[in-house]
Formats: structure tokens, C-alpha cells, sequence
């Protein structure tokens, strides 16, 4: 930290100013150089503050014999929760000896879901060529994509139904929802699902059958968009199922408390045995973004003969062919 930041009186100073509860008073008439070592100074204060804070929570929580007077003392801060969170949650990935003060937050952020000493090697190659947020969130990407398509074949055999729920990419540059995102899971951008292969290059309308049906998860911001996913991969659009998760969550333009399972086809499509509602209410339960069993359930109802394929699994199920970078074969399959 620099050694230009003191204490007077009980306030910080810096050469040519005061740092005051609600501002930098000038003291006298500071020189250039003054200003400009003062600007450093506070870049370096804003770049700590996070580590600070997460770190002084961390202790705090830590503290078992402290009962209830650490909520108490942490809602006296004013703070919004979920800030406070994100401040644990990325002090609690990092160390102090990982931390790395010649790149941003946001860098610590973007690696903070891979392992060490991947993690580590990344923030390296970021500080040595001087990538921006943006570039480093790509290099990133791009490196997990081509080891998902190595690690992860397309299933041999062709299906009857598909059932996906892509890692839409929200943005590339910075907006908050796709790094909350980015840190559950690997997000992808349009461009990329439409492009989804392997690394033989098997894509999912080698996958279909000729008469197939494909039910896809896309969020309402994504609606328009996704034609282009359900046209690449070899689909019309013809119907949806809503979910309702009765819970609220804010987006650009209202509160957005559901989802669409689009229904589109391949050829003629499927007979359908048992027709669904065409809104299914439910809350959330899992983890981020994961979709309740119900809907296993109304797919194998409306379609019991059929082979079906999950793209983008997290989990198996009795008589799925489960595809995906989170699967493990050995896993139980999931029921609840």
C-alpha cells in the first residue's frame, strides 16, 4: 500500500489533500505530481477495499464464541448481503499469498472458479501480457471449451428426444450477471451453442433422428436468439411449456420469475402420448439454474418410447443418455 496515505487528526491525508468521509478536500494548491501520486494512492485504496472487507468477515465468521454478536455487528454496516457474499466468496478462493495487486478484482474473479495451479498460471499469463478483463474471461473460455470437446464425445447412436438447458453467455464484457454465472458454470455465447461439436466434430444433428423432438431451456432475454440455436442444430420451433418459479428476480425490464421450454422438431417430430400444462409452477431447488426432476418426468409422460439425450447434464437418470462437462458416469442418478 502506499506509503504517501497518513493519519492526521484522526483523517487520512495524502500530499495536497484530506480524505474525508464524503470527499478529498485540496489542501493549499498541490503540484502535479502531488495529484497524480494521489490518484495512485487511491487506486491502490479502491483495488484493496474488496480484499479488506472479505477478509475482516472471514475472521469475524470465524469466531464461534462471538454467537450473535457478529450478524449483528455486520448488519450495522449497511451493506447489501449479496455484496457481502461476493467479498467472502472471492477472500475465501484466494489466499493472501495468491492475490495478485498488479491485476483488478474482476481478473481474481474470472479465474476464481478454476483449480490450482491453473488459477494461478492464468492470472500469470494475464499480468505478464497485459490482458484486460475481457480478453483474459475469452482466453479462459476458449481454453474450457476445446478441453470440454476433447473430454466429452458426442453419444454414439441417434435420438429420438433431446432435452438441453445451454449456459447462455449473457455478456462477454463485464455485466454482472454473466460473471455471477461464470462462476457456477462454463457460460457460452450463441455463437458457440450453434456451434456445439466435439472433438470429432459430431454436432447435435448428427445426434438426431430424422423425426425428433428437442426441448430447450432459454431464458426470456435470449428468446429471439435462440431460433438461431434451434435452426443450427437442425429444429423448427412449435410450442413451449412456461415455468413459473414463483420467486422474483429483477431483470432490464420487469420482474422475471420464469423460464421457457421451447418445443420444437426434426422432420414430423413425435406423437405425443400425454399432453402437458402449458405452465408448470414449481420453485427453484439445486444448485444455480438447475431444473426441477418434474420435467424429466413430463418429457418421459409425453414421450415414454422414445431414446432420450440430456445436452448439458449435471446429473444422470434411469434410461437417459446423460451428456456433459459436470456428469459423472459413477454418479447415482438423480430422482429427487
Amino acid at each position: 500500500m502506499s506509503n504517501a496515505i497518513a493519519k492526521r487528526n484522526g483523517e487520512l491525508t495524502l500530499p495536497g489533500f484530506t480524505l474525508t468521509a464524503t470527499g478529498l478536500d485540496v489542501e493549499g494548491e498541490p503540484s502535479f505530481e502531488q495529484w497524480q501520486q494521489a490518484g495512485q494512492s487511491l487506486r491502490q485504496l479502491d483495488g484493496a477495499l474488496h480484499w479488506w472487507i472479505g477478509d475482516w468477515l472471514r475472521f469475524g465468521k470465524s469466531q464461534k464464541d462471538w454467537g450473535e454478536m457478529y450478524p449483528e455487528a455486520v448488519e450495522k454496516l449497511g451493506f447489501a448481503e449479496k455484496t457481502l457474499r461476493n467479498y467472502v466468496w472471492l477472500a475465501d478462493k484466494f489466499e493472501l499469498s495468491l492475490r495478485r495487486d498488479d491485476l483488478d478484482k474482476s481478473h481474481h474473479e474470472i479465474v476464481a472458479a478454476v483449480d490450482e495451479p491453473e488459477r494461478s498460471e492464468w492470472l500469470d499469463k494475464a499480468a505478464a501480457k497485459n490482458w484486460p478483463c475481457g480478453e483474459l474471461r475469452g482466453k479462459l473460455h476458449e481454453a474450457k471449451l476445446m478441453a470440454s470437446r476433447k473430454d466429452n464425445p458426442m453419444p454414439v447412436g441417434m435420438s429420438d428426444v433431446i432435452y438441453a438447458d445451454p449456459p447462455w453467455q449473457f455478456n462477454s464484457n463485464g455485466d454482472p450477471r454473466s460473471m455471477a454465472v461464470d462462476r457456477q458454470y462454463l457460460t457460452m455465447s450463441i455463437e458457440k451453442i450453434c456451434d456445439l461439436h466435439d472433438a470429432e466434430d459430431r454436432r447435435v444433428v448428427d445426434v438426431a433422428a430424422a423425426d425428433a423432438v428437442l426441448m430447450i431451456w432459454v431464458p426470456s432475454f435470449f428468446v429471439a436468439e435462440s431460433m438461431a440455436v434451434i435452426n443450427a442444430w437442425g429444429f423448427e420451433y412449435r410450442s413451449q411449456i412456461v415455468w413459473n418459479k414463483e420467486r422474483h428476480n429483477p431483470g432490464h425490464y420487469t420482474s422475471v420469475r420464469h423460464e421457457n421450454l421451447f418445443i420444437c422438431v426434426r422432420g414430423n417430430g413425435l406423437p405425443i402420448i400425454k399432453r402437458p400444462e402449458s405452465v408448470i409452477t414449481e420453485p427453484p431447488t439445486g444448485v444455480h439454474s438447475q431444473k426441477p426432476t418434474r420435467f424429466y418426468d413430463l418429457i418421459e409422460a409425453m414421450y415414454p418410447d422414445a431414446t432420450h439425450l440430456e445436452l448439458f447434464a449435471r446429473n444422470t437418470r434411469p434410461r437417459w443418455t446423460s451428456w456433459g462437462n459436470e456428469v459423472n458416469p459413477t454418479d447415482p442418478p438423480r430422482t429427487d
